[in-house]
Parts: C-alpha cells; sequence; structure tokens
C-alpha cells in the first residue's frame, strides 16, 4: 500500500481517537464525518459544546484524494482537537476516570 495511503489512515484514526476523548471528557462537541463517495472528510468542533442553532467554532474539510492525500490538512485537524484535548482541566478528567493518552 502507498505510504501516503498508510500515513492518512493513521492520522485519520488518531483524530477519531482524539475526537472520542475530548467528546467524552470536556465540555467540546466534535463531529467526524466520512463522505466515501467523494472520498472528503468533514470536522466540525463546537468549543464549549452543541447547542441547538450554534454555528460551529471550527470547521475543516479534506479532499482525501488530493496529491497529499489530505494528509497536511488531516495533520491540522489533529493538532487542533489535540489542544483541545490538552486544555481540558486535569480535575475534570481526573474525576471522569479518564486516562491522558495525547
Amino acid at each position: 500500500m502507498d505510504e501516503k495511503i498508510m500515513n492518512q489512515m493513521v492520522l485519520i484514526n488518531e483524530i477519531m481517537r482524539l475526537t472520542l476523548l475530548v467528546n467524552n471528557v470536556s465540555e467540546h462537541t466534535i463531529f467526524i464525518e466520512y463522505a466515501g463517495h467523494v472520498n472528503t472528510l468533514d470536522c466540525r468542533v463546537h468549543v464549549n459544546g452543541w447547542r441547538k442553532d450554534n454555528k460551529w467554532t471550527k470547521d475543516f474539510h479534506v479532499r482525501l484524494n488530493s496529491d497529499d492525500c489530505g494528509c497536511f490538512m488531516l495533520n491540522k485537524i489533529k493538532e487542533y482537537i489535540n489542544d483541545l484535548y490538552m486544555n481540558t482541566e486535569i480535575v475534570e478528567l481526573e474525576q471522569k476516570g479518564a486516562e491522558c493518552f495525547a
């Protein structure tokens, strides 16, 4: 398998792992959507949580069939979500029994 595709898969896996952590241990809400028919990944972040009729705080759109397989943007998403996770209060993490994986 192509190295770029492998890197893409690893990054998407890491984004999903971080998304699950953030959604479960913080007030933030992240939506991830993969559209296989056009090979895109969308990430919408609601800092401080989702609320009806509120627009997202940050929006990422990645074309996974680009020259770099979307790896540049996937890295940006990973860094952004990791920062959200790392800025979650340690006390809050401990109360929810989360391990610090990032």
